[in-house]
């Protein structure tokens, strides 16, 4: 793949030329056109201001699309609106006068590329835009202004078909036995050169002894040998049918159960693990064990290729997928064949449909008049499972569905009706919030899994919940007026998500059950209700956030998180995130969600929950004023993210004593006066680091760090001269593969800019491999307040209403100048993971 990515990167890169780039994959379905997008996507995503990657379907959803664009382009802001006219404007209001770079994969007709096409500037700021299709004509529309820049993926060639083909089966190109290579040999002459059929073929011999040779030609005599079957669909459909009749039955429910979801959707792996619990496909149902055997399910359907990674987390676990559009259909047909379960859409009123189905999903999108295309025979009590995604008009009523187990709904409140030819200054006005009414819900009293996303509505949850018995998950993202307050005397409710906004009902103490809690917010629930958190001593899970500034009230509640989380024994993950949630409403959305107070009272936690995995503290919401002594004694923590006043060496021989971290990202308040050294010592399975300071304050030495394969720093041009970069020793960081940097440079004219790109270029030019190497200018790298007041820009302070003789004397008065200066739009500044 190394030629094709080259060819690419070298039309794409931000190389300084700024007209705007359009290029185009074409090829056939599972030949490696998304693999290969995504590739060149991340080693150019760092070089510009902006990026997204987005799939499409061949039913789109612009809705979905358009603001999957704007939340990657424009982080940690949701959308104003979710209707299509306002997020096409807000995407083109963001990305005008900036570089960027947008994948759109898969695409199927003109009009969705159209309407894309009204969001992206095409001003001479070094825009690039790659899409991939299956259609020539397309890839011809895409690119036709620059129709060079079309690529023609092909299969790929028999020499690069066996290199797949052994490295998946034998971890090496000569591990295949003698025995073996003549059928190997056959079997990816028969693979018809697609990856995807490769990978799902190897995965099924993987681990099989040379003994087994007749397991071998079980396989190869599976597949045909007619060269102009193999690349079709119908060669494709063989090897998944394959693939799917060597499955253990266990897998098999697992694999049917994705057909619910809908094409080149991203589907989140632990909203599946517990469907798949609540569906009673893992037997270990305790709410522990039993998300360990779901795990291992789930990475067994990776490791044979029926599903494709998409987001993965710094330390290498995925947390989202989608599959692939091929793999979908055949697991539909599977699925009516086996009357396992049905996918419908609006446009499917002709199909013949069972008497009885246990799974049905209705996928109605934007469609406006859509009616529920279910036959007067069918009867509908005997659905188990319903996934809805739709207008809330053309929701069915779920009475009829008095025995439901899991139901998962995605609600919007109008429709968008819009074609290429429309301005995208029409139709801006904000629609009429609507209602709707979930008061039913209380009588499906054989409910285990529920899970509701509603857009512009407000939901009126039942007073009563006390008849949920079974329920094991509750996760609401919508408006929504009140949380039942019974639902603390559920006596088996593991998972319960609920809106930020939303007041914890008395007596959450008492839901010892809990696994996981969230998201609560600090500064808006009483004491009271975060005392009572410390009583639920299964916990694993916690996510926190804080909404708004107001002080007594909050400094109350983290000195009781503190109290508590020494209580919670079990206590794997601690979040606490700045409020991301399309439903809050308060007078200042820029301060509601960028914050930051320094804060004592974490450092009380004594004794440490010893299993803690995961600690990640926003510094939108608050800034410790040191490491916590207490960190050394998390020794299995694998993640850690917070920001700090200062990092002394001390800190650092304490982070170095934590065995497990994979992944650390740091943001120091203040410069320090000497170099942080990190030596040969600790960090021994660190893969992800990220450092983010007002001056490259760094310095590796010989064996540091030895895993850590990406690196991201961020500090400001006006430091380089005090912290040469060139001592800063990159090249001791051995498993380096990729070192993203963003300089502020405000103030800094052209000359000085590249100079300073020549000390960077020098400083990593010592590493014995090549790296990818990006570097990316803003304003400022702000992660604090500065150490001189004189740094931080005047226009800034004036624009606040703040006179400089206030900003002289006490420095405990600093965390509340970062509070006023976070307030402002200064997304360019930041340096976000």
């Amino acid at each position: 793949m190394d030629s094709p990515v080259k060819q690419l990167c070298g039309w794409l890169a931000n190389d300084g030329q700024p007209e705007h780039k359009v290029a185009s994959i074409v090829g056939t379905s599972g030949v490696g056109k998304t693999t290969l997008a995504r590739e060149v996507y991340r080693k150019l995503g760092g070089q510009f201001e902006c990026r997204a990657f987005v799939q499409t379907s061949r039913k789109q959803d612009m809705k979905t699309l358009l603001t999957s664009i704007l939340s990657q382009v424009r982080r940690h802001h949701l959308p104003d609106s979710f209707e299509v006219h306002k997020l096409l404007f807000e995407i083109k209001e963001h990305l005008q006068d900036k570089t960027y770079i947008i994948v759109i994969d898969n695409l199927w007709a003109s009009s969705t590329w159209d309407i894309i096409g009204h969001a992206l500037p095409k001003g001479n700021c070094c825009s690039r835009i790659l899409t991939t299709t299956e259609v020539d004509a397309i890839a011809q529309t895409c690119c036709a202004d620059t129709s060079k820049y079309i690529f023609k993926k092909e299969p790929l060639s028999e020499d690069e078909s066996r290199e797949l083909f052994l490295v998946t089966v034998f971890g090496h190109e000569a591990g295949c036995p003698q025995v073996l290579k003549e059928v190997s040999n056959e079997i990816i002459k028969r693979s018809g050169g697609l990856p995807l059929a490769i990978i799902i073929l190897a995965s099924l011999l993987a681990g099989q002894p040379a003994s087994s040779i007749e397991h071998w030609n079980y396989i190869k005599n599976s597949l045909s040998s007619d060269p102009s079957t193999n690349t079709s669909l119908e060669g494709i459909k063989q090897v998944l049918n394959l693939g799917y009749d060597n499955l253990p039955h266990s897998l098999k429910a697992c694999m049917l159960y994705l057909c619910l979801y809908e094409e080149d959707c991203v589907i989140w792996k632990d909203d599946l693990l517990k469907q798949w619990m609540a569906e009673g496909f893992i037997y270990a149902m305790d709410g522990n064990g039993g998300k360990e055997v779901a795990r291992s399910y789930f990475d067994e359907l990776v490791n044979r290729g029926m599903i494709q990674p998409m987001d993965i987390s710094c330390n290498d676990e995925i947390l989202s997928f989608r599959v692939h559009a091929m793999v979908l259909h055949f697991i539909r047909y599977k699925s009516v064949e086996e009357n396992f379960s049905i996918a419908l859409d609006h446009s499917q009123t002709t199909i013949r449909l069972a008497d009885r189905v246990r799974r049905l999903a209705l996928h109605f999108g934007n469609t406006e008049h859509a009616t529920p295309p279910i036959p007067a025979s069918m009867r509908l009590s005997q659905v188990r499972s319903l996934a809805f995604s739709g207008l809330l008009k053309c929701m069915p009523s779920l009475v009829e569905f008095r025995f439901l187990q899991v139901l998962i709904l995605k609600l919007w409140a109008h429709p968008d009706n819009i074609t290429e030819a429309d301005d995208l200054s029409d139709n801006l006005t904000e629609p009429g919030d609507l209602s709707y009414n979930l008061t039913e819900i209380s009588e499906l009293f054989r409910l285990r899994y529920f899970h509701l996303d509603a857009c512009h509505m407000s939901v009126d949850l039942p007073t009563q919940m006390k008849w949920l018995k079974d329920l094991v998950a509750w996760e609401i993202d919508a408006d929504v007026t009140a949380v039942p307050s019974d639902i603390v005397d559920l006596p088996g409710l593991f998972f319960l998500s609920i809106p930020s906004e939303a007041h914890l009902p008395t007596g959450i103490g008492r839901m010892t059950s809990l696994r996981t809690l969230g998201i609560i917010d600090l500064s808006k629930n009483s004491t009271e209700n975060i005392m009572s958190l410390g009583e639920l001593t299964n916990l694993q899970d916690l996510r926190l956030t804080c909404s708004t500034l107001q002080p007594d009230n909050l400094e109350k509640n983290l000195e009781c998180l503190g109290l508590i989380i020494r209580k919670l024994s079990n206590l794997k993950c601690v979040t606490l995130v700045p409020v991301v949630s399309s439903h809050v409403k308060t007078q200042d959305d820029a301060s509601s969600s960028r914050m930051t107070i320094s804060w004592l009272g974490f450092a009380k936690v004594s004794p440490s929950p010893a299993v803690l995995q995961r600690l990640e503290l926003s510094r939108r919401c608050f800034i410790l004023s040191s490491l916590p002594e207490w960190t050394k004694d998390l020794t299995k923590l694998g993640i850690l993210k917070m920001a700090v006043r200062k990092v002394s060496s001390e800190d650092v021989v304490i982070l170095k004593g934590l065995p497990s971290l994979t992944a650390l990202s740091l943001f120091v308040w203040t410069a320090p006066t000497r170099r942080i050294i990190f030596d040969n010592e600790g960090f021994l399975v660190l893969k992800y680091f990220k450092f983010v300071c007002l001056a490259p304050c760094l310095s590796f030495l010989d064996g540091a760090m030895p895993k850590v394969e990406n690196l991201k720093l961020g500090f400001n041009a006006n430091r380089m001269e005090r912290y040469s970069l060139v001592a800063a020793g990159f090249e001791h960081l051995v498993g380096l593969n990729k070192l993203s940097t963003k300089i502020g440079g405000a103030g800094t004219n052209e000359c000085n800019r590249r100079s300073a790109e020549l000390v960077f270029a020098d400083a990593i030019s010592k590493h014995p491999s090549t790296p990818i190497i990006n570097v990316q200018w803003v304003d400022w790298n702000y992660c604090g307040n500065y150490n001189k007041y004189t740094e931080v820009p005047k226009e800034i302070f004036k624009q606040l209403g703040v006179q400089e003789k206030n900003l002289e004397g006490d420095a405990n008065k600093l965390p509340y100048i970062s509070a006023w200066l976070s307030t402002l739009d200064l997304a360019s500044t930041e340096y976000s993971q």
